[in-house]
């Protein structure tokens, strides 16, 4: 079974639209705590977010890491595709051509157990590696894809925090390079992986190092429940966060000046209407679910002369619903809060 080209738009299309606040509310809902891998690099797997694939969270630091590194080099039967968080990586693809007078031997990922060890045996063939292309990813540079059975590595100089997306759905075999034996017999490697003993504080740098770079972005949320005359309220799920329902809406950018132009610049670039601060009724703030500070949160009722407009670029789905029905659907506290406590809307 391989990946359609249109799931992998979609995977590809999601992973874009996350940045460390999401990262770290999936860390927080895991029902795993991780591992360390055996590179060095800590992982957290997240909960399924798309059907057929797997999201995980990785936290780089740099370190020498001994005989491992001679296993860096290693190709997936799955597509990949990954986002610098914090931080940056060095990416490496590499072109292999099968030689039997390669100086790399190739061993296949034959095995993860229970308890946590990956068994790689060498099959017998041997290759030569060059170097295709390198680059240096930051948050700035956006998704990176890396096709199944592309032989590639991933470093880093500093701390540096990805997030990763993998199909589920296998269409080959994963396998491993390392510097060939000239003994001529069969090799076997075993790389066991670590439990994780420093989460809180990998993720409490994570923190420092975004709200240092970006000290206006991202420090509050605003929504809006917008009633059309049935009293129905007009739900989202959206590209970033397509497991939930939310009221039109979203972060603050660092050209909004408080929460209230974050609402309005949210409506019309959601749901094309533009609207006055006047109209909106404040409900209250909460703390937010994901992310620093707070969500504050609004209603407005339509007039019979307007519409909305959905943006599906930013939506995945849109519906008018009942209070009842909303509170029936997958919704975040703050908004479930509201409906509850705050309003008969």
């Amino acid at each position: 079974m391989t990946e359609s080209t249109g799931a992998i738009g979609d995977a590809e299309r999601w992973i874009a639209h996350q940045t460390w606040p999401d990262a770290r509310f999936m860390i927080e809902t895991a029902e795993v705590s991780g591992f360390v891998h055996p590179y060095g690099f800590t992982v957290v797997r997240a909960e399924s977010v798309l059907d057929g694939w797997q999201a995980r969270v990785h936290f780089w630091t740099p370190q020498v890491r001994g005989p491992v590194d001679n296993f860096s080099v290693h190709s997936h039967g799955w597509h990949l595709a990954s986002l610098v968080l914090i931080g940056s990586v060095v990416e490496k693809r590499y072109l292999v051509v099968e030689d039997e007078d390669g100086g790399w031997e190739r061993f296949q990922v034959e095995s993860t157990v229970n308890e946590g060890e990956s068994l790689l045996r060498a099959d017998g063939r041997t290759f030569g590696l060059n170097l295709k292309d390198m680059a240096r990813r930051t948050s700035e540079t956006g998704v990176y894809s890396i096709a199944r059975d592309t032989f590639h590595s991933t470093g880093t100089d500093s701390f540096a925090v990805t997030l990763c997306i993998t199909s589920t759905a296998s269409s080959g075999e994963s396998f491993v390079l390392a510097p060939r034996s000239r003994t001529g017999e069969t090799q076997v490697a075993a790389f066991r992986r670590a439990a994780v003993e420093n989460l809180s504080e990998l993720v409490a740098r994570a923190d420092e190092m975004y709200l240092a770079r970006i000290p206006k972005e991202d420090q509050w949320a605003s929504f809006v429940f917008i009633l059309d005359a049935n009293d129905r309220i007009a739900m989202a799920r959206t590209a970033r966060n397509p497991g939930y329902w939310m009221p039109i809406g979203g972060r603050a950018k660092s050209s909004d000046s408080d929460p209230l132009e974050t609402v309005i610049r949210e409506v019309q670039e959601e749901v094309g209407l533009e609207v006055r601060g006047d109209r909106l009724v404040p409900l209250g703030e909460y703390s937010r679910d994901i992310g620093v500070g707070v969500t504050y949160f609004w209603r407005m009722r339509l007039r019979d002369t307007e519409l909305l407009i959905p943006s599906m670029e930013e939506f995945d789905e849109f519906e008018w619903m009942s209070q009842g029905e909303i509170l029936r659907r997958n919704i975040f506290s703050g908004t479930r809060n509201v409906l509850l406590s705050r309003v008969a809307l």
